[in-house]
């Protein structure tokens, strides 16, 4: 996942890098090592203000991975 904009914490890599070997992909791609729900918790908490994130992703667990800005730091 890329995550673009003005608010973008960039020029690093979030998450782990598994590699490019043969025995670290999962049917040719790279494999997923990170939940795509937690950067959009993140945007909803961070830039639109989320008060309750656990009613759009119930299931979610685990913390902001330090990717947007919040509105505070804008």
């Amino acid at each position: 996942m890329f995550a673009l904009g003005k608010h973008v914490n960039g020029g690093r890599l979030y998450g782990q890098w598994p590699g490019l070997a043969p025995d670290k992909l999962r049917s040719g791609d790279v494999a997923v090592t990170t939940d795509y729900r937690q950067v959009l918790r993140e945007i909803l908490v961070k830039r639109r203000n989320e008060q309750a994130p656990a009613a759009v992703f119930p299931t979610l667990a685990g913390t902001d991975l330090g990717i947007i800005q919040s509105r505070l730091d804008s």
